[in-house]
């Protein structure tokens, strides 16, 4: 990347940036999933999903080269907006994968960006330790009756499950805001923390606890989900 600048104007950020093709496409993507990010829920307390999008890309002008590149260099105005909704709900929140939506409130998900392998199927969300004990409210993993668990007022997250280098870990809370026992019978950790560095493994909240295997059968399509991308794009 040679140089960028920026400048607003009411809600819109306009930036210039002169490179080569794939550092510039590079920031294009880290512009989209910070516009993404930055849009907050706007459904009164539910997580949002926001998915950015190339609204449009357009040549703007050609011109000759500077400095000791040879050839003729291209701008393109290209305009980045992104979609925000919520995500179809499913019948149980706290059993399918997605526990993880009481630790956010009024705020959005970028979709449509890779993450890190794993091992093995897991739904969930993977966050940081240190990150997931302060959106807790807590400062350190607290251990209670042989336990490990992170305890909030109204609230608790447990290890359920410890693979490979993954650890997945199960919230659960008290949607009226009440104060949660430290003998709530719904405590049920399963996973072994013997000789586990939790500063050295990934941390993912969210558990399913139902799974089922249907790869070669027909599935509803609304229940899939598929990317798409144009045959221009440059991933």
């Amino acid at each position: 990347m040679r140089n960028s600048n920026a400048r607003t104007h009411n809600s819109v950020l306009s930036v210039t940036a002169h490179g080569i093709i794939d550092s510039i496409a590079e920031l294009g993507e880290q512009l989209a999933w910070l516009g993404a990010f930055l849009r907050p829920s706007t459904f009164g307390g539910e997580l949002a999903f926001s998915r950015p999008s190339v609204e449009t890309i357009r040549p703007a002008r050609t011109q000759e080269s500077r400095g000791n590149d040879t050839g003729k260099a291209t701008s393109y105005t290209c305009i980045l907006t992104s979609r925000v909704g919520l995500q179809k709900p499913l019948n149980n929140r706290s059993s399918d994968g997605q526990c993880w939506h009481g630790l956010f409130r009024t705020s959005s998900v970028v979709e449509g960006y890779p993450i890190l392998r794993r091992p093995q199927h897991a739904l969930g969300l993977e966050i940081p330790l240190n990150i997931m004990i302060a959106l807790m409210g807590s400062n350190h993993i607290d251990v209670f009756d042989g336990k490990c668990l992170i305890k909030a007022f109204a609230g608790v997250l447990f290890p359920i499950k410890a693979t490979a280098d993954l650890l997945n870990w199960h919230l659960i809370f008290n949607e009226d805001g009440s104060e949660m026992s430290w003998l709530d019978k719904r405590i049920q950790p399963e996973a072994s923390m013997r000789d586990i560095d939790f500063g050295k493994i990934r941390h993912i909240v969210g558990w399913c606890f139902r799974v089922r295997y249907n790869a070669g059968k027909h599935v509803d399509p609304e229940r899939c989900f598929a990317f798409t991308a144009d045959t221009s794009c440059t991933l």
